[in-house]
């Protein structure tokens, strides 16, 4: 695998996995335990389809040279992923407004942002 892939790719993608699991320790209050179990579920996914076919067809074109079908099938495949990513995204910038709507509407969550910037 190319140390590219790796700094690009998979290390993000573990970064995130571990803060969507520390999540569920540290969660707000505001966001609910099933929008952190789904971003969760979103990540295994997509882990699934790199793994079981995404990897072997890279692996295909690596052994066997350039094959059209196999490209075309890595393209087909790959809008597994797509979809997983745009709704992780979505999902996170929900639970995001969430803290933010939270924020502006509480006393302590203003005090908190107040501290944050050199208040008392």
């Amino acid at each position: 695998m190319s140390p590219l892939i790796i700094k690009f790719m998979v290390l993000p993608w573990l970064v995130e996995i571990v803060l969507t699991v520390l999540l569920f320790r540290l969660r707000p209050l505001v966001i609910p335990r099933r929008a952190v179990t789904a971003a969760l579920m979103l990540n295994i996914i997509n882990f699934i389809s790199t793994v079981m076919v995404q990897i072997p067809i890279q692996i295909q074109l690596s052994d066997s040279g350039l094959s059209v079908e196999l490209l075309d099938k890595l393209l087909e495949t790959d809008s597994i992923r797509v979809v997983v990513s745009l709704l992780k995204a979505f999902l996170y910038l929900w639970m995001m407004s969430l803290i933010v709507r939270d924020s502006d509407s509480t006393t302590e969550g203003s005090a908190y942002i107040s501290r944050l910037e050199g208040g008392t």
